[in-house]
């Protein structure tokens, strides 16, 4: 069937990129002496000048770059470049566009921001396409963020407008939005080899592996950057390991502000030296950054599929991105090594790109059919009606919503849903995502398994499991088989952290794998027994026993309710929830009642031996 929305294709024109060159090297090979207008300029090498040259450009520029880090590196105390984002009002911009010292203009902003240069330039009776060239950097992000950040394609309309105009990037993704028509695709191509050396550790205990990567492998390292795009994930690390004292967090405000309320002091929004041995990097970060060190770093890659399937990484794009943002080459090299930790998940539900299809092409169909219904009716309230099942439609998240409550496809959307589904197929298999690494043509790879005694399936299947008896049954199992392992304390720590953990570890060790099916695998009898365990441990407790000795004399006649009374005072201080009874001190010592007349008495003639604890 053909596709509704099929990738355009394009005239590709490769243009040499001989080793120690920069972009526009390669672009005087075709015949350029900057960048041209309506291309896609796929860069193939990151740091090779592509924003530098637009900067630097005798033309007015107005670059869009992704995310905020990478407008504060390129514009930070550069008088003549003027960067818009959240803080830069209308106003602002107008002085900057008014500056008659600025020759050439050049403006960095956000998406979310261009709105602002717009408006300035109205404001200024400027003719904003005829004036700027418009470069939208790392352009691949327009269809990765799109799910999660709808306001990234926002300035695409005006894009489009624009006479000179330019996507670029080292990774740019295929598009299918129709207005990429007569655009070229300009291939920089390295007459040299650019792969570089990657070591994939597939896995299937996470964390174990994490701690084994970071405090053993990477122990003598001077700094590691670690990328994790989740940062209840790097919380966990740093906790989990111990090394938030050294460590720094670079994430969004948003999570500055959530990390500092758990009282975290190094983290900061913005990259900024200096820096830590452990260097945590959330997905803002990913690309275009230039990260200058004086020493070669150990790069590293995460992703737990089990808590966070956000955290995949895209061979294609985030991986080549993040080897990237490393600029100092030192011994002909600008790292240490490079290491992708991941686990795997064949169960993962993944669509093809044929059931992709149906399904918007479905809603599209009742989409159309809506709309029409939608022209053909003046009542007002028929056609609130309609817009109440447009919006239920599903369609809404791939389109851009128009004021009278109708849709206008995004197709930037529409190939994220396409491309976040490609990424997870990667992911179904260790030999799946070995061979999109080696289909980048960027790496190198060296791959190899860790398969532990309890993995990530195994947790995930225990947070699954509905009963105590099914939880209780799986996890006894792992503890048997946990008995010679020598981490055995590290998979103890884990496994405790799941429901009813502690519980079964704690009836487990101290009552003896006979106890649940003594009890049946019932959790309240289970928990009885281990109360009274626990009780009568505490009740011979040295310091219990200690003070018992203390407090009662030998061979003296003594009230049995004034030895009841202050036994139980004892109890009481310690914690120590039991029933007590006249006779309880017998449990001490060797004592001989009277009950001649009352009060009875009881003379203690020896203290009992117990083993103590």
């Amino acid at each position: 069937m053909k596709r509704l929305f099929q990738k355009l294709k394009f005239e590709v024109i490769p243009a040499i990129l001989k080793k120690g060159q920069r972009l526009i090297d390669a672009l005087k090979t075709i015949g350029y002496k900057e960048i041209p207008s309506n291309v896609i300029l796929d860069k193939t090498l990151t740091g090779i000048g592509a924003t530098y040259q637009e900067l630097h450009a005798k033309r007015h520029s107005i670059i869009i770059e992704p995310t905020l880090p990478v407008i504060h590196d390129k514009a930070y105390g550069k008088d003549e470049i003027l960067p818009v984002y959240e803080n830069c009002k209308v106003p602002d911009v107008k002085r900057y566009l008014q500056r008659a010292e600025v020759k050439y203009k050049k403006v960095l902003t956000t998406p979310e921001s261009f709105w602002k240069i717009k408006n300035a330039c109205e404001e200024l009776k400027w003719n904003m396409y005829n004036t700027f060239f418009c470069l939208f950097d790392e352009c691949e992000r327009l269809t990765e963020d799109s799910d999660f950040r709808r306001k990234i394609t926002k300035p695409m309309k005006d894009f489009f407008q624009f006479n000179s105009k330019a996507f670029v990037s080292a990774t740019p993704l295929q598009v299918s939005d129709p207005r990429f028509e007569g655009f070229q695709w300009i291939k920089i191509t390295p007459d040299f080899d650019y792969k570089k050396p990657l070591n994939l550790i597939v896995t299937n205990s996470y964390d174990y592996s994490v701690r084994q990567l970071l405090l053993e492998h990477l122990a003598n390292s001077s700094h590691v950057f670690i990328f994790l795009n989740t940062t209840n994930g790097i919380d966990k690390i740093v906790n989990t390991l111990g090394i938030e004292g050294q460590s720094k967090i670079f994430c969004s405000e948003k999570s500055v502000k959530k990390l500092k309320k758990k009282g975290y002091t190094n983290v900061a929004s913005l990259y900024s030296e200096p820096i830590a041995k452990y260097n945590f990097l959330t997905c803002r970060f990913y690309s275009a950054l230039d990260i200058i060190l004086k020493v070669k770093p150990d790069i590293v890659m995460l992703t737990n599929l089990y808590e966070a399937e956000h955290s995949m990484i895209d061979p294609y794009t985030e991986a080549v991105q993040i080897c990237g943002r490393f600029r100092k080459e030192i011994n002909g090299s600008t790292f240490n090594s490079i290491t992708h930790l991941t686990n795997v998940r064949n169960t993962l539900k993944v669509k093809t790109d044929e059931e992709i299809d149906i399904e918007l092409e479905e809603k599209l169909k009742t989409y159309e059919s809506l709309q029409a219904r939608y022209n053909e009716t003046t009542d007002a309230t028929r056609k609130k009606a309609i817009i109440d099942d447009i919006n239920r439609l599903g369609l809404v998240e791939f389109a851009t919503k128009l004021d009278d409550g109708l849709l206008e496809i995004d197709h930037f959307a529409i190939d994220n849903y396409y491309n976040n589904e490609r990424v997870k197929r990667y992911y179904l298999s260790g030999n799946a995502l070995k061979e999109a690494y080696e289909g980048t043509n960027h790496f190198t790879v060296n791959y190899r398994n860790v398969f532990l005694a309890v993995g990530d399936s195994d947790r995930l299947e225990l947070k699954e499991l509905p009963t105590f008896m099914e939880r209780c049954k799986l996890m006894v199992d792992k503890l048997n088989k946990l008995q010679a392992d020598p981490d055995r304390d590290f998979y103890i720590n884990i496994l405790k952290q799941e429901k009813d953990g502690e519980l079964i570890i704690e009836a487990y060790e101290k009552l003896g794998v006979e106890v649940f099916a003594n009890k049946k695998y019932q959790r309240a009898d289970i928990k009885k027994e281990l109360d009274k365990y626990n009780t009568e441990l505490l009740r011979f407790s040295s310091m219990v026993v200690q003070e018992i000795k203390e407090v009662f004399p030998l061979n003296v006649p003594m009230p049995q309710e004034d030895i009841k009374n202050q036994l139980q005072d004892i109890y009481k201080r310690y914690g120590i929830d039991y029933k007590m009874k006249k006779n309880t001190i017998e449990d001490y010592y060797d004592a001989s009642p009277s009950y001649h007349k009352k009060p009875y008495t009881y003379t203690l003639k020896a203290i009992k031996e117990y083993p103590i604890n």
